[in-house]
């Protein structure tokens, strides 16, 4: 394992910035080291630019340490680097929550649009899963319907699961496979 100095002088000698090198590379120990040193000697002015080229491939893998550092030195949210996602996006199209979140609460935007949908008490619900132009909630206990939205209309509908008395925590998640779903036992 090469430590961060090396790394530095083998990326400039390949022509590459040390911080986009690292990263993609994804050696962490050395991106958070490069940061270190950035900060003690130049200042978090001097590599907003370098961080800002390469948020969003933290974001995509995750780095919730990084991002937060970044944001602590005021790399902009919305930093957009040639040919990617901004970091909310790349974050969201990867399953990375906690970015998202840490991303969200620091100011970034997002182009998306999202309707909510009145279906009675909430907090009946657990999972969903489509099934052609329909959502389907699981029912969190024995006492709750399966929810079931028509996204083509946003109407809903409820079935009943066919279960009686007051069981919590009955189901957990739902899955479609083919035409058929399938709620997973809480």
């Amino acid at each position: 394992m090469k430590d961060p100095y090396h790394i530095l002088v083998a990326s400039l000698r390949g022509g590459k910035l040390p911080l986009p090198a690292a990263v993609e590379s994804e050696r962490w120990y050395v991106v958070t080291a490069l940061l270190d040193g950035y900060e003690a000697t130049c200042g978090a002015d001097i590599i907003k630019d370098d961080c800002a080229s390469v948020f969003p491939a933290v974001a995509r893998a995750g780095r919730l340490d990084v991002v937060e550092r970044f944001i602590r030195l005021g790399v902009p949210v919305d930093s957009v680097a040639p040919g990617c996602d901004p970091p909310l996006i790349a974050a969201l199209e990867n399953a990375r929550d906690d970015v998202a979140f840490a991303l969200v609460k620091a100011g970034a935007s997002t182009d998306a649009k999202f309707d909510t949908i009145d279906c009675g008490v909430g907090g009946q619900w657990q999972g969903i899963a489509a099934v052609g132009d329909k959502l389907f909630c699981a029912p969190y206990s024995a006492s709750s319907p399966v929810l079931v939205i028509d996204a083509n209309t946003n109407s809903v509908n409820k079935i009943s699961c066919g279960k009686v008395g007051c069981a919590e925590y009955l189901w957990c998640g739902i899955a479609a496979l083919g035409e058929t779903l399938y709620c997973a036992p809480y």
